[in-house]
């Protein structure tokens, strides 16, 4: 379950900075599990696109785990650096 989540999380992540979300800063947003699940645990990961290897930057990157139990959580992630992002 962890995975879908992690998976859905990562996507919503792809769509933003496909959108233009690349130029640095930062972002937030909520995790909603489905019925009966729990966020707890869920990495939420920004990861710096490098085009020339199609690969990410680990040091650019950054992440953030949920330790909030329950279904929905917030989160946030800031001091990226400015560039793609998925």
């Amino acid at each position: 379950m962890k995975k879908i989540l992690a998976f859905l999380v990562l996507l919503a992540a792809a769509l933003w900075g496909g959108c233009g979300g690349g130029g640095g800063g930062g972002f937030s947003g909520t995790v909603t599990a489905p019925a009966g699940a729990s966020v707890q645990g869920t990495v939420v990961l920004a990861c710096f696109y490098l085009e020339a290897s199609d690969d990410c930057d680990s040091q650019k990157s950054k992440e953030v785990t949920l330790n909030t139990a329950g279904r929905t959580a917030s989160f946030s992630i800031e001091g990226l650096a400015a560039g793609d992002y998925l």
